[in-house]
């Protein structure tokens, strides 16, 4: 399911490693911040809704004031964050909020650096854990938007908003977003954002397709990827397409397996669609709207 830079991920593998995770079990109906890195960021969201905690995502870019207000805000009894963001949060350990650490690679996590290890979390027996009635409507995620004047506000969305609006766009006749069991799905883009986890990791995950998840968008990096996995599935941001429009790297590369490009977040001129269309000579091109 999962494609890293270590090792894949399968389906069986994420259920297992969601159910046993006790993380919920000392972040129940209170919210809980995560500004993780994947494929940390889905387990930790499943293993939650599992147990009818509820999950608000944070930008790991946000200012010490910045997420102390999302965390006071949201109610929040714990963080799942990288540990090189945990400096920043510090001062959220006096109000008893609990701090968990997704190892790097090359590093460890210690309960001296005021972090509880992620790898912890999920050794825990799935029957020791408790088995709460879940609602429809009780709220899974807050996400925070900025699309209105002020600060950012919280989004409360419902397990049956979140099942509804998957379904959606991958299930029926004329799906919004047609994702199959046999795409690989490329995805660069922030896990705080409903586009990128709603729309393409929740909406993979129901239809059986592969994800290729890479930490950040490096143009060169991304398009190697694309050869090597034969990805067929590339959602991208206006600024993503623009800079596939300049490249002249891309012809270094075999682009021919992506059968679909997705443009979300902001509109996209007609002029650049088009001309990234000729990068692209096998792909269809969209624009959507989530949520």
């Amino acid at each position: 399911m999962f494609l890293t830079s270590s090792s894949p991920i399968t389906f069986l593998s994420l259920t297992t490693s969601s159910r046993d995770s006790p993380a919920t079990a000392t972040a129940i109906p209170p919210p809980h911040v995560s500004s993780t890195v994947p494929p940390a960021f889905a387990l930790s969201f499943l293993a939650l809704a599992y147990l009818r905690a509820v999950t608000t995502t944070a930008n790991p870019l946000l200012t010490q004031a910045e997420i102390a207000r999302q965390a006071k805000a949201s109610a929040a009894k714990m963080i799942i964050t990288r540990q090189c963001h945990a400096d920043r949060l510090k001062n959220l350990r006096n109000d008893r909020v609990l701090i968990v650490c997704v190892d790097d690679e090359n590093d460890s996590v210690s309960v001296s650096d005021g972090c509880v290890s992620f790898k912890e979390l999920t050794q825990a027996d799935e029957t020791e854990l408790p088995k709460p009635e879940i609602s429809p409507d009780d709220t899974v995620a807050i996400p925070n938007s900025s699309g209105t004047t002020g600060l950012p506000k919280g989004v409360m969305i419902t397990h049956k908003g979140l099942v509804t609006s998957i379904a959606q766009k991958v299930d029926g006749e004329n799906p919004n977003l047609n994702f199959t069991v046999d795409d690989v799905i490329i995805c660069f883009l922030p896990m705080f954002h409903t586009y990128a986890f709603n729309a393409l990791i929740l909406s993979a995950m129901r239809t059986g397709a592969a994800i290729l998840l890479v930490p950040r968008f490096e143009l060169n990096m991304v398009m190697e990827l694309i050869q090597r996995y034969k990805v067929t599935v590339v959602p991208v941001a206006p600024p993503v397409v623009l800079a596939f429009v300049k490249s002249p790297e891309t012809e270094r590369y075999d682009l021919s397996s992506v059968r679909m490009m997705i443009s979300g977040v902001a509109t996209l001129r007609k002029e650049l669609e088009e001309a990234v269309l000729l990068k692209f000579p096998n792909a269809v091109f969209g624009q959507v709207k989530f949520n």
